[in-house]
């Protein structure tokens, strides 16, 4: 499963060598297009548009993607509520699906995940049976809606879902639920839906989720953009068995007024080697204009208790401005960041820049060095370059950077930053170690199961003869018991951003057989036959102890005077 952004998320196109690149002066970055929605064969929305979802690189080798509106129909006729496309590494392009209200679901809007049997899984926050979304899969060039999501038990996704240790598919969804608000929930094929926390309104963890990030710690992370006790969003945990809490709540701030610590976090958490989160939030920060955040994990308990809450570090303030702003570097972010190869962190505005269409800009983990890279226009070149680039960058294997634009109205493209950055290291898949000691017992004995995993999420999950999840930061031990006679297997599987792995353990469990005392059954001297023929001889002589005893009680034998 490729999930880490500096590698594994390589998810924009190949390019389309017929269009000329263009340069942007703002930092004497390439900025090439590779696609152009809305324009192909000179027929406007056959193929999609506003990509404001991004692409992903699936383990075929090719981009894939969705775009939140248009897209022809099967019967040939204009328009669908959005497609879902690929891109090969030539910069093919091909039309796949085009998602009708019933029963596809409608106007995708947030990124493809592809989990770690190669399946790719997606969200359409309307349409469906229900008209409250769907849940998707493609496989084999196969599409097929897997759940129709009600507002009685949770709808409108928002937010990529991700692939928990469990092999299950966790989200957010936006409204209705337990109470009507949204909720985080799982989903595994086989087992079906479940809300795994509901959102409350006017509480400390409402509305607007923004989609889940599985951490090394094995919580699963996000942020609400609404709400809280500021209605200005928080920071958020949960484990996969349902314990939440939240970890911080964004300060007060009036509509593009500023804050300490920023106002609506948007898009997806991103965190580094050292267990700090980044952040990007829409508003709020010295300018009123959104800002770059960072935030310490508080340490991981299991199940969690209450922790005492990080501080939000601002690294950088936008604007100011707002919506009409000129500022270099641009305004009012709306996706989550990404950590490069060289260290640095990269992201989007929707808005600002000179032409007001938002930009590409990056800066360290320390928030120094800020530049802006790329600056969009609302103008004439809105249909050539796009604007509003809504999608979280992404480092392709040839080091550049790629995003894509998608302003509702505007067909949008598929761009790339040639920053000259090099290949990535990519993140090896994490290593399994899982064994009997020993590995054959009698029914009677007992054996030990150990297990570890290096460089693995926090949990694993074990499966086969004993179904659980389980902690892989070192080697562990349990000692099962009542194995039953046969052949037991057990397979423990971990992952990480670079893939997952798998391995096996075997128990054979043979019969207890009583061993009989050889000497009785066939006729010795019991005298011969150790402690149990001894313990024979000695009941025997109890028994006629107390016969004795009994008669002469009752009186029925007269004992010789002399013997009293």
């Amino acid at each position: 499963m490729f999930a880490n952004p500096r590698w594994a998320a390589i998810v924009l196109a190949a390019g389309i060598v017929a269009v000329p690149p263009l340069v942007s002066s703002a930092a004497a970055a390439e900025l090439e297009i590779f696609h152009r929605f809305g324009m192909r064969d000179g027929n406007s929305g056959r193929d999609g548009a506003s990509p404001e979802a991004g692409l992903i690189l699936a383990q075929d080798g090719k981009y894939y993607g969705v775009t939140s509106d248009q897209g022809i129909t099967p019967e040939g006729y204009c328009c669908g509520q959005g497609t879902l496309y690929r891109i090969g590494q030539d910069g093919y392009f091909e039309h796949l699906q085009t998602f009708q209200m019933d029963p596809h679901g409608a106007w995708p809007a947030y990124p493809l995940m592809q989990a770690s049997d190669g399946t790719i899984y997606g969200t359409a926050p309307s349409g469906g049976q229900n008209s409250w979304g769907t849940l998707f899969r493609f496989s084999n060039d196969t599409f097929t809606v897997l759940h129709h999501f009600g507002y009685a038990a949770g709808g409108s996704p928002r937010g990529a879902l991700v692939q928990g240790a469990d092999g299950a598919l966790y989200g957010t969804l936006g409204l209705g639920g337990t109470n009507g608000d949204g909720s985080i929930f799982r989903f595994k094929e086989g087992e079906g839906f479940s809300e795994l926390h509901p959102f409350a309104a006017n509480d400390q963890d409402d509305t607007d989720p923004q989609g889940l990030m599985l951490s090394a710690d094995g919580f699963f992370y996000g942020v609400t953009a609404g709400d809280g006790a500021n209605n200005a969003g928080t920071i958020f945990r949960v484990s996969a068995q349902g314990d939440f809490e939240v970890l911080h709540e964004f300060s007060a701030a009036a509509s593009e007024q500023p804050n300490v610590d920023g106002k609506s976090p948007q898009g997806r958490l991103l965190e580094d080697a050292s267990g700090n989160l980044y952040g990007v939030a829409r508003l709020g920060g010295a300018n009123g204009s959104g800002a770059v955040f960072k935030f310490p994990k508080p340490a991981a308990t299991v199940p969690p208790l209450a922790p005492t809450p990080g501080t939000v570090t601002l690294l950088h303030s936008f604007g100011p401005g707002g919506y009409e702003s000129t500022a270099a570097g641009g305004t009012l972010p709306g996706a989550g960041l990404l950590l490069a190869s060289d260290g640095m962190l990269y992201g989007t505005t929707t808005r600002g820049n000179e032409g007001r269409g938002g930009g590409v800009f990056r800066l360290a983990r320390d928030g120094t060095g800020f530049e802006s890279l790329a600056a969009f226009t609302t103008g004439s070149n809105a249909g050539i370059e796009g604007f509003e680039p809504t999608s979280q960058l992404l480092q392709g294997p040839d080091g550049s950077i790629y995003g894509a634009t998608g302003a509702p109205g505007v067909p949008g493209t598929v761009f790339r930053l040639n920053l000259g950055l090099g290949t990535p290291t990519p993140i090896a898949p994490p290593t399994v170690q899982v064994a009997f000691t020993p590995s054959a017992i009698k029914s009677n004995e007992k054996a030990l199961l150990s297990w570890g995993s290096d460089n693995a999420y926090y949990f694993c999950q074990m499966s086969g003869a004993w179904n659980s999840a389980v902690s892989s930061q070192s080697p562990d031990w349990a000692e099962p018991s009542q194995w039953p006679v046969g052949t037991h297997v057990v397979t423990l599987t971990c992952q990480n951003e670079g893939g997952s792995a798998s391995a096996t353990a075997e128990l054979v469990v043979d019969l207890y057989q009583v061993p009989q005392d050889s000497s009785l059954a066939e006729g010795g001297d019991p005298g011969a036959s150790g402690w149990a023929g001894a313990m024979s001889w000695y009941t025997l002589a109890a028994l006629l102890g107390l016969m004795f005893l009994r008669v002469v009680v009752m009186g029925r034998i007269e004992l010789p005077t002399s013997a009293l």
